[in-house]
């Protein structure tokens, strides 16, 4: 697709808009998977929510003297399909009733239908 000013749009909907080639990984990013990867020792599974390291630096970054975090209230998701689904199944019971935006991200009914829970849409 092309906007007015005839650039080339990146697809940021659904799916990987990676596939255009558009947002190419940084090399530095590239050897160091690469490295990680060789040196089998991060092959295997981690923590199902998250690395202890990174979820210790998140809390330290998003932590404040008035509301101080630990590593322990920090779940990371795998892309924002999984921090929906943490977030969504962790929030709704069954029969409860989830508002979302119309249109909006069909995800959001997904989840709360496979939770059962049902979707009331507004629209935007």
């Amino acid at each position: 697709q092309k906007l007015e000013t005839d650039k080339d749009m990146i697809p940021l909907s659904l799916g990987d808009p990676t596939v255009f080639g558009n947002l190419k990984a940084p090399d530095v990013l590239v050897e160091s998977i690469v490295s990680n990867t060789r040196s089998f020792k991060h092959n295997g599974y981690c923590h199902s929510a998250g690395i202890p390291a990174a979820r210790e630096a998140v809390a330290e970054y998003f932590g404040r003297p008035d509301a101080p975090l630990t590593a322990d209230d920090v779940i990371l998701a795998s892309g924002g399909s999984g921090a929906l689904d943490i977030a969504i199944t962790a929030t709704l019971n069954e029969g409860d009733n989830l508002l979302v935006p119309a249109p909006g991200f069909p995800l959001y009914q997904v989840i709360a239908e496979s939770n059962g829970a049902s979707v009331k849409q507004y629209p935007l």
